[in-house]
């Protein structure tokens, strides 16, 4: 079954490159399941609370098997075509099977090793060059069967040699005597075996044809390309010579200049130990575990102005949140929960039909929708929306990095995404191995009787914090929803690192590059997690001194 039918039967309406419906297996307020094509055919369901793809299927009167895609033999042939005698007479046939395989066959039937011999080959469609020829009209020579139809199609007389490129020796002295005296148009593919073959065929026919150009396409790699984006037949282009063109040097390779590397200022972090300008940061957590919550959470205070996890104000961020877990109406839910109404969130940018970013074009949509708000953070919610194959291929998540993710990184956006863990928390993200080794940070979110913790359990710098363990309130309804880092949570040796970070002048709202900077130029050192934690206090994160901190340790924090 089609992902159309499917996404008819559940009233699904388009997303991206598939559609969106509720999910049939559990009460949906709000659409999350997504339905699109398979990688390999058929179709693909995914719903984003967790319901298995079978408990989907069945509740529409479905087997998974009704997603499968068909299954063709091997040998069933996708095209057949016939070439035929000066008198249409059949001859033989090209037959085009799975994987690009051909074969010739005779018009007898005959199969096997040698069933072609003492057939006459001749060019694809002779009887129409023969007319074209006596007529004075142009013959156009293409490099495949499919592409001498498709010419024809369009109302031009078109051939091809039976064998494909490299085999034009074959019929060359047939070919010779057909077109004498006629005006040839030949069609170079755009790849080294294309350019060669054209250059043999024009050498071949020049000294017989009236006239004789070679052309290519405007753009892809030969003439059905070039139809199929809209271009006419008149706008093929006139190759420069038949041999393939010598492609420019490729530029150099952007090597560092070392000493503005280093000149260059520190860039501070978006959210201490969490989110970095240029570096991206990959929530996991297991279902339910309030990782949305979270993000959305972090989301709307830095756009307001406000530190994620105190009362403390600053400079407020651009945010595009797109989501792919939620849902516009649980989303306006939980804002208008947190005492927020429009005027609040002129710098928050949200849509629940995001594109697939694991395409050119969706990818393309994003970073460029970035840009135009000036957006320093994207948040992906729900990353298995962004793409349109399984969780667990590879390619699909590579893709996403290279159009979307990437670029946004090389822009020096922050890109936060969250993810469900598999049944083993402790593997990371649940699918392909691939899915998240390009991030720069991944942070487990774990529920605890108070709150959250947050745990990197990978990262490519140490500038991500160990553990952070924040505080909910809200979650009953009788209070915005609020995160706030837990009174327990300052190793031991906080104070100190904030009394010396005080002495040396550095000003309060600095984050890690600043002060290791001022720590270095002094010759002090402080342990990672100290400077860290150290770092949240003066910012205003911290719990006013005097207050226990929960240090096992018998120090002060």
């Amino acid at each position: 079954m089609s992902p159309e039918e499917v996404a008819e039967r559940l009233n699904g309406r388009p997303s991206g490159d598939g559609w969106s419906a509720r999910c049939p297996a559990h009460e949906d307020r709000s659409p999350s399941l997504s339905i699109a094509a398979g990688d390999k055919g058929g179709t693909v369901v995914h719903c984003h609370a967790g319901c298995e793809p079978s408990a989907v299927v069945a509740a529409v009167g479905l087997e998974l098997r009704d997603l499968a895609p068909d299954t063709p033999s091997r040998d069933d042939a996708v095209a057949t075509y016939r070439y035929t005698d000066e008198n249409g007479r059949h001859l033989f046939d090209v037959v085009r099977r799975p994987g690009k395989r051909f074969h010739q066959r005779p018009a007898d039937g005959r199969t096997g090793p040698g069933a072609m011999k003492d057939t006459r080959l001749v060019l694809y469609r002779l009887p129409a060059v023969r007319k074209a020829v006596a007529a004075g009209t142009s013959v156009f020579i293409v490099e495949g069967e499919k592409d001498a139809d498709r010419l024809a199609s369009e109302g031009w007389c078109a051939t091809t040699s039976p064998q494909g490129a490299g085999k034009w020796a074959k019929v060359a002295d047939h070919a010779r005597e057909v077109l004498a005296g006629a005006e040839v148009v030949v069609v170079a593919d755009r790849d080294g075996p294309g350019y060669k073959h054209a250059t043999e065929v024009a050498e071949s026919l020049r000294p017989v044809a009236r006239s004789l150009i070679v052309v290519e396409a405007l753009g892809g790699k030969d003439v059905s390309d070039h139809l199929d984006a809209g271009h006419a037949v008149e706008e093929l282009v006139e190759v420069d010579g038949t041999e393939a063109p010598v492609p420019d040097p490729p530029p150099p390779v952007r090597l560092t200049d070392w000493a503005a590397a280093f000149a260059r200022p520190p860039v501070e972090a978006v959210v201490d130990g969490l989110l970095f300008p240029g570096r991206w940061t990959g929530f996991v957590a297991p279902a339910k575990a309030g990782k949305s919550t979270l993000a959305l959470h972090i989301a709307h205070r830095l756009a307001r102005g406000l530190e994620p996890f105190s009362a403390g104000h600053r400079p407020p961020e651009a945010v595009l949140y797109l989501d792919g877990e939620m849902g516009e109406i649980d989303v306006v839910e939980r804002l208008d929960a947190a005492d927020l109404r429009p005027a609040d969130l002129g710098l928050l940018a949200y849509s629940d039909l995001p594109p697939k970013g694991d395409t050119v074009q969706g990818g393309a949509a994003i970073v460029s929708t970035a840009h135009r708000l000036g957006a320093s953070v994207v948040v992906l919610d729900g990353i298995n929306a962004f793409v349109r194959g399984a969780e667990k291929d590879d390619g699909p998540w590579r893709a996403l990095y290279e159009h979307t993710i990437g670029p946004l990184k090389r822009a020096g956006v922050a890109v936060l995404t969250s993810d469900n863990t598999g049944k083993d928390v402790t593997l990371s993200a649940r699918g392909s191995s691939v899915k998240l080794d390009k991030a720069d940070g991944v942070v487990l979110v774990k529920r605890t009787d108070d709150g959250v913790r947050l745990t990197t359990t990978h990262a490519r710098t140490s500038s991500y914090v160990r553990e952070l363990t924040l505080n909910v309130t809200g979650t009953d309804g009788t209070a915005p929803i609020s995160f706030t880092v837990s009174p327990f949570a300052w190793p031991a040796g906080t104070l100190d690192a904030v009394a010396l970070l005080d002495s040396l002048g550095v000003p309060a709202t600095a984050g890690r590059p600043a002060c290791l900077a001022a720590l270095k130029a002094a010759g002090e050192g402080v342990r990672t997690e100290v400077l860290a934690a150290a770092i949240r206090w003066r910012k205003g994160s911290g719990t006013p001194p005097g207050t226990r901190l929960g240090n096992t340790s018998g120090e002060h924090p």
